[in-house]
């Protein structure tokens, strides 16, 4: 929390996942993979993310939907539910 205090441009991984409208495991997950940017800071080793990350995140998502895609079933990955044979 400090370093959010001294610099207010860092970002907790909850806020993130406020703005963007995300599970906060989802921004975790992103951040692992590379789609967020993000460091980390603390003893604990905080995740936290520039807001000016994330803002041009929106922004580009914003001017380009596309970049958005639908989740679409796999046919090929199906799953058979409980009880089914």
């Amino acid at each position: 929390m400090r370093a959010r205090k001294r610099n207010g441009t860092l970002l907790t991984t909850s806020e993130v996942a406020r703005m963007l409208h995300i599970h906060i495991n989802t921004a975790r997950r992103w951040s692992n993979r590379g789609v967020l940017r993000s460091c980390r800071v603390g003893p604990r080793r905080d995740r936290r993310f520039r807001r000016e990350d994330i803002q041009g995140m929106l922004t580009d998502l914003r001017t380009s939907p596309d970049i958005v895609t639908n989740h679409k079933t796999d046919p090929s990955r199906t799953t058979v539910g409980a009880g089914s044979r």
